[in-house]
């Protein structure tokens, strides 16, 4: 059989959708540290999807120059519940 569950694993998503899920496990109060690469918000969630640290720096740095990404993750305060309630207002 050309394609067999048990061999493939589900592709990550990144999504607004997927970071309110992820976001939404962290700490409300629990800060982030927008200029460290693998300490911001970004950083950390693709760190979380099992990436390894140089694919998570380069898609980090890729995706906080978009937006919503942008709005999300670089306002202040860097806190996930306020990162949270601006990811939740794209969703709307």
């Amino acid at each position: 059989m050309l394609y067999d569950a048990k061999r493939w694993s589900r592709p990550t998503v990144i999504s607004v959708e997927g970071l309110i899920d992820w976001l939404e496990t962290q700490p409300a109060a629990g800060r982030y540290d927008w200029p460290r690469t693998r300490k911001c918000l970004l950083g950390r969630w693709f760190l979380s999807m099992g990436m390894d640290g140089p694919t998570a720096d380069r898609l980090c740095q890729a995706y906080s120059l978009t937006l919503p990404y942008l709005h999300i993750a670089h306002s202040e305060p860097w806190t996930f519940g306020a990162a949270l309630e601006r990811a939740r207002k794209y969703t709307v």
